[in-house]
């Protein structure tokens, strides 16, 4: 492809969207099937006519370059467009890794390829196809970092997850994290606590007049070694951030205005799946996730039990 109609794809994110480009190239090989002689798509020194045979019978007609500008320019409004498609469509889906065929996500409106990945990659049974493992064994840390940018909203949201624990307790002591999105001083993160428990925060890191983080904590309920638990967060500015465990709501809390992470998301911020704090005392163990999906509005108490019931 001509290096400069790639560029411009990709600016407009066609390299993770296999609705747009794929129709793009459709078109193309359609008049490359069908023998019409148009020009080459590119956006360097395209002729100026080509030819087109019909019947038999043919015509010339001057094709200028901003017909291919305009039908790229088309695509990329319907790229701008809530971006959910086929079975995604109308599910206000942001982000989704099923992890079954690569560390790629499976769809994302922002970029589908990791920002990089640490401690090596590797898969165990998932609760559907295969799971992706991560934690902190040995002093390897292994996760997976994604950019934020369009595959998250920070004004409101909802995570979904399968989890497993696969050597470790919810009694065990230390910090690992298992979503992880933050930058400047807020925060969205569902994590061990240093004491027992599966948490999920949202805040500010900014101490407040009384000296206290800004900072919303809850606690997911009845997590066992050794069985998947399906476990759902969600968040809303002005709202509340809400905790659900297997279908059913075990934590709801208001979250004051002032506490929600309110910095602007840049383009080089990034959410991690799995990871250690780095400040505190980690916990050793290894945890296997399946089904990751970020949403771009609070689903309801129906949605996550159908969610959680979803074959």
């Amino acid at each position: 492809m001509d290096k400069k109609l790639s560029v411009f794809l990709v600016s407009r994110n066609f390299s993770n969207s296999e609705t747009p480009s794929g129709w793009f190239f459709l078109i193309y090989k359609v008049f490359e099937k069908k023998k019409f002689k148009i020009f080459t798509p590119t956006l360097s020194r395209p002729p100026l006519r080509g030819r087109v045979r019909v019947g038999g019978r043919g015509f010339r007609e001057k094709i200028p370059l901003n017909i291919l500008v305009g039908v790229i320019f088309f695509l990329g409004l319907l790229q701008d467009v809530p971006c959910g498609s086929g079975e995604f469509e109308g599910r206000d889906i942001l982000f989704y890794a099923g992890f079954d065929d690569s560390i790629m996500a499976t769809f994302a409106c922002g970029q589908k390829e990791p920002v990089r990945t640490e401690g090596g990659i590797s898969y165990v049974e998932g609760k559907k196809g295969r799971a992706l493992v991560v934690g902190y064994k040995d002093k390897v840390v292994s996760r997976v970092l994604f950019y934020s940018k369009d595959n998250i909203n920070l004004e409101q949201g909802t995570i979904e997850m399968w989890i497993r624990l696969i050597d470790w307790s919810v009694e065990n002591e230390g910090y690992q994290f298992f979503f992880s999105c933050g930058a400047e001083k807020g925060t969205i993160t569902i994590f061990k606590q240093k004491g027992p428990g599966l948490w999920g925060r949202i805040g500010m890191y900014e101490k407040g007049e009384s000296e206290e983080y800004k900072l919303v904590d809850g606690k997911f309920r009845d997590i066992t070694s050794g069985k998947w638990h399906h476990i759902v967060m969600s968040w809303e500015k002005g709202g509340e951030m809400r905790l659900y465990t297997d279908g059913k709501l075990c934590f709801q809390q208001k979250i004051p205005e002032e506490w929600h992470p309110n910095y602007k998301m840049q383009d080089w911020y990034a959410f991690s799946i799995g990871g250690i704090s780095g400040w505190a005392k980690e916990m050793e163990g290894l945890t296997a996730i399946d089904e990751f999906y970020i949403y771009n509005r609070v689903l309801t108490d129906a949605e996550v039990k159908a969610a959680y019931y979803r074959p």
